[in-house]
């Protein structure tokens, strides 16, 4: 795609709680600017972990880059993530996808030289590895204990930002791989095996294990070869949020206190502290968000609802996209308990045309839920 300017807006609508709805509302983006920028323009507020976390809410953590790690969960075509520091340690995807090939794309930084694994692609019972290394200045591709090949003259320089993506094929003998730094192929190869064990990849891990590593991850993004759109290599991507700056045209919800916007346009969540609350089926909220600017193509959207139920009745809820003055609603999903938890919807296409989506389109339409 070269260096024409993309982004995956990624919506983090409210949260909400049934009977609240504790809302918040964030936009994630992944941009490729319309300019050629340095390496160093990534950089985001980083979650730091120092134990082996699992894919839940953890602490300390900002809520657009705690959503961001639900959103491994697979939607659709594409799962993001904002921005993370491991510390010796790593995260698991849960299961993607089921087709035979992987895309994924992501900055990085490295505080020292290491030879260690930075990236794994995993069978779903994590039998079959397939693995980035870090060795020196170099990066390495490794299909379990066989080293299929070593980068040459890369030259990596610590505190130093690269934009890094790996496309992988799962086959015994017709396998591909191709792994590029700053959307520069640099290691490559087809008609290989690249397949460990009896499965295709499904999962995705950052970090490492049992070695001292501290790397910093930002603006991650994995695809499969699925589809007619976002199926390959989706080039120097960067992953923000915007937030609900204004009332929508639904304003259904109760609020814990004030407007309802104002209840779900905080940087981090505060639960039940502010939010919006129904128990009435039918009943919606959508809100304006701000605009995003300087960018050509939008990739998708991802709006995340973080919600809970407040009593013993079951609740569901339904991810709405006002545009064009029509509301378009989501399959609904169950709730499931009174502990917050995400749902979320990924949308490659414009709902109102069946178009991608556009910098005017999207700053156009309206974001939010309904109980469904």
């Amino acid at each position: 795609m070269g260096q024409d300017a993309q982004i995956l807006a990624v919506i983090a609508s409210p949260v909400m709680g049934l009977s609240h709805f504790g809302i918040c509302p964030q936009l994630f983006v992944f941009i490729t600017y319309l300019t050629t920028k340095p390496p160093q323009w990534h950089g985001s507020t980083w979650i730091i972990f120092s134990i082996h976390i699992s894919l839940t809410r953890n602490a300390p953590h900002d809520v657009q880059h705690s959503i961001c790690l639900n959103s491994f969960i697979s939607y659709g075509f594409l799962i993001a993530l904002h921005g993370l520091w491991l510390s010796s340690d790593r995260i698991y995807t849960p299961t993607l996808t089921t087709d035979d090939t992987l895309i994924v794309g992501f900055a990085f930084k490295i505080t020292d030289i290491y030879n260690t694994a930075m990236l794994g692609f995993f069978t779903t019972d994590l039998a079959g590895q397939f693995y980035v290394n870090v060795v020196g200045t170099e990066l390495e591709v490794e299909r379990g204990g066989t080293i299929l090949g070593t980068t040459s003259g890369l030259g990596l320089v610590i505190d130093t930002w690269y934009w890094l993506e790996l496309k992988v094929k799962c086959h015994d003998s017709t396998g591909t791989y191709e792994l590029r730094i700053g959307e520069t192929d640099v290691l490559s190869a087809s008609g290989v095996d690249t397949k460990e064990g009896t499965n295709d990849y499904s999962v995705i891990r950052l970090g490492t294990t049992g070695t001292v590593l501290d790397i910093e991850y930002d603006d991650f993004y994995v695809c499969d070869s699925t589809g007619s759109t976002n199926n390959d290599f989706l080039g120097n991507c960067a992953v923000t949020a915007i937030r609900p700056n204004g009332a929508g045209y639904q304003d259904e919800l109760t609020p814990s206190a004030g407007i309802n916007y104002q209840n779900v346009d905080e940087e981090e969540l505060d639960d039940d502290i502010s939010y919006n609350e129904s128990g009435t089926t039918g009943e919606k909220d959508t809100y304006n968000y701000e605009n995003v600017s300087g960018l050509e193509e939008v990739f998708g959207i991802q709006i995340n609802t973080e919600c809970r139920e407040t009593d013993a009745e079951s609740f569901k809820i339904k991810t709405v996209t006002r545009i064009n003055s029509i509301d378009f609603t989501d399959s609904e999903q169950i709730i499931g308990g009174s502990d917050f938890t995400n749902k979320r919807l990924i949308s490659e296409l414009n709902p109102n045309t069946s178009l991608a989506w556009t910098v005017t389109t999207l700053n156009s339409a309206e974001f939010g839920m309904e109980v469904a």
